[in-house]
């Protein structure tokens, strides 16, 4: 009772990182909940803290070329103008912001 405890998350499994500590009884507070090692001050009575993972996501910097605006046709889709990632090849309204860009044809959205 009012020791420091030192706890440290296993190995996470194969595609996954460490996330959080999550306190499941008594209320103790973590030095740092998502350092995968942490401290606390042990109370009077039983602690259970469970280590969780998150996926592993992939970062990369952004190859980005701009795509002009077009018209939609009676025959042809359009779509406004964008940036789009030639590495992830997701499109972008402007810097960090995703978008849904196409323009049906007749001008519908």
């Amino acid at each position: 009772m009012g020791e420091t405890v030192t706890i440290t998350a296993d190995a996470p499994p194969s595609g996954k990182q460490f996330d959080r500590w999550q306190v499941l009884s008594f209320n103790v507070i973590l030095a740092n909940s998502t350092s995968s090692t942490t401290t606390f001050i042990m109370p009077k009575r039983d602690v259970e803290v469970d280590a969780t993972y998150k996926d592993i996501t992939e970062e990369h910097t952004h190859t980005i070329t701009r795509v002009d605006a077009k018209d939609a046709t009676c025959t042809a889709d359009g779509n406004k103008a964008y940036y789009h990632c030639e590495d992830c090849g997701k499109n972008y309204e402007d810097e960090g912001e995703q978008l849904s860009l196409k323009i049906s044809a007749h001008g519908e959205t």
